[in-house]
């Protein structure tokens, strides 16, 4: 297996072919949720299992937030499945993680930060 980069590398994109790690369970099902995220999504909204933001509570539609919009450092840091990675290190990271639903998620993304809820 190859060594991830760092983040530096990633950021001056440094051979990325050299860095492509291929997971040995690249299969996924779809139809059902992975019990790291949920054990995440449990975690990280306290056990409310509900929308940081506008409160929905149905499961399905929730999803792990980054508050500062760094998720994309925190993917790329991680290699594979990001709720994996938090469940085996005990929730433990530096960026500030919350709950919320996919509308919200996407409406922060595209709205400059700000969900139209909040």
């Amino acid at each position: 297996m190859k060594t991830p980069p760092t983040y530096e590398q990633w950021l001056k994109k440094e051979r990325l072919e050299d860095f492509i790690i291929k997971s040995a369970h690249s299969t996924r099902n779809n139809k059902v949720m992975r019990k790291s995220t949920i054990e995440c999504i449990n975690h990280f909204s306290k056990g409310k299992n509900i929308c940081n933001c506008c409160g929905e509570d149905n499961i399905l539609f929730l999803t792990i937030s980054h508050k500062n919009n760094d998720g994309w450092v925190h993917r790329k840091m991680v290699h594979g499945s990001l709720s994996d990675y938090l469940v085996k290190n005990n929730f433990k990271t530096k960026f500030e993680i919350v709950i919320e639903c996919y509308n919200c998620n996407l409406s922060r993304e595209r709205n400059g930060g700000k969900c139209p809820h909040g």
